[in-house]
């Protein structure tokens, strides 16, 4: 049994963040490939071309822009724009991104050891902080090159300002905190969920009126403001291009898809297979369930009720952008492991190590150690350049092509190629790439074309129409590769 003295020491989070670290640094050099490798080659090609082309962190350029300068419509790239300017001290290595990534990650956990304080006791403090830099999702998530690790720190730790302000009433603590929830809602809009929760403690503090209060109203504007100016902008340069991250692709993209919420393929993927496999593991799910149902009478809790709830909202609202990519529900998994963590806390009786309620928690807690285990080591063995085709044909277009030249690629539109390729051009959907596709970008200037020969499995004939009618550079098994002069 771990005596109190111990949750009270800073050493405590010292060890945490130690322990956080070691399965973080794991496989620190892989290039961009694996899970969602198309997330982060998106993100480390805007950081790459801002360092290449222009440090002007209002016009973020990506790579399959083609021939035009590849102005895109997307989320407020601060992440980008620091690891650009790291470049700049350093080079241009991928590593920095993922150290970035883990150095923000550490920085979360010292922010959530320190917010739960504000609620909790120590001793909650330290195996909630534990328990989330340990989920495997966390994990993997916590040393990729995607703004995610930024966005959950400015959520943790402008909460954590936050409550520090309503708390003493420090003028700097209110600006810190309007500067992070500010960054964290331009990194990802959905986040202005994070207002549920928020309001429920000017509530507590201020009174049924506390949204007429001049600083709560101020806070609230200029959120709404700097989400404005920049999502007008980024419209701007989407009118201008063409190119966009699909942010407002209402009923038809990520979000707002309200007959999609209404079946039960949305509830199965979203909880079940996402948030209870992929980041609970589980044991962790099963506990969360007990933790919710056994703490509603618990006056410090409530923050996290409301949170969750405000988490739920969120599912709701951005559907399929829930659905399809399980790093959506980073941020979320927060409050939700306080409950686990105080529920571990609670039944686990270290003087009767035979009760049911210790045999069963324990049990829970193994389910969720060996799912993690496995879960984490899932993820990493897609970061295998041996089996990786896309990754070979980008070696490939590198050492055949120019560094002027532009090249179609054809690898599941996973701008991923021409990120480790280092070449500017276009994707295709096999769907879309016939011979007036082409021809089109023939025009435009388009020199080679690369195609991972699997998205042809079902048609041989397509693929052999392609080597008569262009110049193979490079043909086997996996990939191809295709001059156009």
């Amino acid at each position: 049994m771990i005596p109190n003295k111990f949750y009270k020491s800073p050493f405590s989070i010292v060890l945490i963040l130690i322990v956080a670290i070691i399965p973080r640094v794991i496989k620190i050099f892989s290039p961009i490939i694996g899970a969602h490798s198309w997330r982060q080659a998106d993100t480390a090609a805007i950081a790459r071309n801002f360092y290449e082309y222009d440090m002007n962190i209002l016009y973020p350029r990506i790579d399959w822009g083609g021939n035009t300068a590849g102005l895109v419509e997307c989320e407020f790239p601060i992440y980008q724009y620091l690891l650009a300017t790291v470049y700049s001290l350093f080079g241009v290595d991928i590593i920095f991104g993922r150290f970035l990534s883990i150095i923000f990650s550490l920085l979360t956990l010292y922010f959530i050891f320190k917010l739960i304080l504000e609620f909790q006791n120590s001793k909650v403090a330290f195996w909630t902080t534990l328990l989330y830099a340990m989920l495997p999702l966390n994990i993997f998530y916590g040393r990729v090159v995607m703004p995610e690790p930024l966005l959950v720190l400015a959520i943790s730790s402008g909460f954590y300002f936050y409550v520090k302000w309503l708390k003493n009433d420090k003028i700097y603590y209110y600006f810190i905190s309007l500067l992070l929830i500010s960054i964290a809602c331009l990194i990802k809009p959905p986040t202005l969920y994070i207002g549920l929760p928020m309001s429920f403690l000017a509530y507590k503090k201020f009174g049924k009126y506390f949204f007429i209060k001049p600083k709560i109203l101020i806070y609230a504007t200029f959120i709404l403001l700097v989400l404005t100016l920049w999502y007008f902008h980024a419209h701007q340069l989407f009118q201008q291009s063409g190119n966009s991250f699909g942010i407002w692709g209402y009923g038809t993209d990520k979000w707002g898809n309200w007959s999609f919420v209404l079946t039960f393929e949305f509830w199965n993927g979203v909880i079940f297979r996402n948030v209870a496999e992929k980041h609970l593991s589980w044991g962790g799910f099963v506990l969360l369930i007990v933790a919710l149902i056994s703490f509603r009478k618990d006056e410090m809790m409530k923050v996290f009720y409301w949170w969750s709830l405000a988490s739920l909202i969120y599912l709701i609202i951005v559907a399929k952008g829930n659905y399809y990519h399980d790093y959506y529900q980073i941020p979320i998994i927060l409050p939700l492991t306080v409950f686990i963590a105080k529920a571990i806390i609670e039944y686990i009786n270290f003087t009767n190590l035979k009760s049911f309620k210790t045999i069963s928690i324990v049990i829970l807690c193994i389910v969720m150690i060996g799912i993690s285990i496995f879960r984490l080591d899932h993820y990493f063995a897609w970061e295998n350049i041996s089996i990786d085709d896309k990754y070979k044909l980008a070696l490939l277009a590198n050492q055949i092509t120019d560094k002027d030249d532009l090249i179609i690629v054809v690898a599941g539109f996973d701008p991923m190629v021409l990120y480790n390729a280092h070449r500017k051009g276009w994707h295709a959907n096999y769907d879309e790439f016939t011979v007036d596709y082409i021809n089109q970008k023939i025009e435009y200037g388009a020199d080679y074309i690369f195609i991972v020969k699997s998205y042809f499995r079902d048609d041989g004939e397509k693929l052999k129409s392609l080597t008569d009618r262009y110049q193979p550079v490079y043909d086997d098994q996996r990939i191809l590769g295709l001059s156009l002069h």
